[in-house]
């Protein structure tokens, strides 16, 4: 099937321990890798994506506000820049539109659950 590789795998590791009252502070490490594709039904050379992995990076604080909870975190996606498409379509005219991933993203979020 197109688009679809043969294979792929994610690896997640999480730690998370109380810092103070309540306050829980969470590391996780995450890796995904997916195996080689073709983006097009006739299965062309030309549409073939490579397999390739990305890393992702994130920690935070949680912490108790009344019985709701505030979360701070920073995070980045694609740590290692990893230069990939997520996918290709033929234009018809004998080439192929690509769909490039995201590049290297870092920021900061605060999070409110009521």
């Amino acid at each position: 099937m197109n688009g679809a590789p043969r294979w792929t795998t994610n690896l997640s590791l999480q730690y998370q321990h109380d810092v103070f009252a309540h306050a829980e502070h969470y590391s996780l490490i995450n890796y995904g890798w997916r195996s080689e594709t073709y983006a097009d039904a006739n299965n062309s050379m030309y549409s073939k994506i490579p397999s390739y992995g990305v890393l992702n990076l994130i920690t935070g604080v949680r912490l108790p506000y009344g019985q709701n909870e505030i979360d701070f975190s920073i995070w980045a996606k694609n740590v290692l820049d990893k230069h990939y498409f997520l996918g290709l379509v033929n234009s018809g005219n004998g080439g192929y539109t690509a769909s490039a991933a995201q590049p290297r993203t870092i920021g900061a979020s605060v999070k409110y659950r009521f």
